[in-house]
Formats: C-alpha cells, structure tokens, sequence
C-alpha cells in the first residue's frame, strides 16, 4: 500500500551501486524491520553503475524525499537497533529542528572510536589516545554530519556541488554541503545515543579517513 506523503516524518537516503548490493541489502533489510507497518518512514536509494557523479545522485535523492526531516546512509554502515524509533520519535518532539546530531561508534581497521556530534563542536580528526596506538583512539568532537537528521527544507536549500579533494581527487560533496548548511541552522537537538556505526577497512573501503 502506497504511503501517503503527507504523514511521512523521516526519509531515509541511500546511495548504492550494482557491485555492493550485498551490503546495500543487509542495511535496507535492517532499516525494513525496524520500520514494520510505520507509514511515516521512508527508505529510498539510488542504484547505478556510476553513470552519474554522486552529487548527482544526492540531489536526485533529496528531490525524491517526501520526509520532514531527512538522514543520508552509505550502503556499507550500519545503525542501532532503535534508530528508526528513536528518530521518529525525536522529529516528532521537535518538528521545527534544522537539525538532530546523535553519536558515532566508528571502528577504523576494527579499532573502535567514540564520535560525538553536536552544533558547536570543532571538527577533530580521529587520532590515537597520546599518538600511542595500543592506547586505541581517543574520543573525538564533531559538528553534525550529513548521516545526521536535516530538516528537508534545509537540506533542499542548498543543493550538492561537483567539489573534489585537492590532494586524493576524491569526492568531498558532503563536507562542501554541511559547511554551507552549519551557517543556516537556527535550531538544533542533540542526542546522547550512539545510533550510527561507521566501518572502515584499509583494504575495502574506498574513502579516506579524515
């Protein structure tokens, strides 16, 4: 049965391509349960075979969302076993958030670090605990990221631009994006829990840890 768009909260945004489904599916699977019979969330993802740049894509995503507020996944992430309940329930709390931040468990070649997103937060880089590897990593402060909740409206206002690295060549849309959306937010939520899992593997993952 087709969700009526105007009692959808919370789209949730996806990229994918041919190569990684496998992942894609065990994500989309995971986001499907949690959701159930809930006619206020959304999952929608694009799939190609890199046809178009991948601002491309999330501008072609963010016109699709019908969601108040909306969230960005990667194929490859993983989420808490309560994110879609906690966000829904959060958005419906604070339907006039530009944004709501919640926290990061990121493991980096399988050594875990703690994230904590909020507005006003510097940008730290990901480092070791006193630049000593067997301590583990220390504890990092960030703003909000894009896999964090945006109103749509915000998020729709500035479109994602053709904007690469200087140094590796690499996409860096996303960072480009927040800056522009971090002068624009007037009110924000921030949450303690840790509801986004980020896995990155020197040997799989194509991004560069920043």
């Amino acid at each position: 049965m087709p969700k009526n768009k105007d009692n959808i909260k919370f789209s949730v945004l996806m990229l994918s391509i041919p190569s990684r489904l496998d992942k894609y599916r065990v994500l989309q699977d995971k986001l499907l349960d949690q959701i159930g019979d809930r006619e206020d969330v959304e999952v929608i993802c694009v799939i190609d075979n890199k046809s178009l740049h991948i601002w491309e894509k999330r501008n072609e995503l963010l016109r699709m969302a019908r969601g108040t507020h909306i969230a960005w996944l990667d194929d490859d992430d993983d989420v808490a076993d309560n994110y879609i309940e906690r966000l829904t329930e959060t958005i419906e709390a604070n339907p006039n958030a530009d944004v709501i931040s919640f926290n990061q468990d990121c493991y980096l070649d399988g050594i875990h670090a703690r994230v904590f997103l909020k507005m006003g937060n510097p940008h730290e880089p990901v480092m070791y605990d006193g630049n000593d590897p067997t301590k583990g990593f220390r504890d990092t402060l960030r703003p909000p990221y894009h896999f964090n909740v945006w109103k749509r409206t915000l998020a729709q206002s500035e479109p994602f631009k053709s904007v690469y690295h200087p140094q590796t060549g690499q996409s860096c849309e996303d960072i480009d994006w927040l800056q522009r959306l971090y002068t624009k937010v007037e009110e924000s939520v921030a949450l303690d829990d840790f509801l986004h899992v980020y896995q990155w593997s020197s040997e799989e993952t194509e991004s560069i840890v920043t």
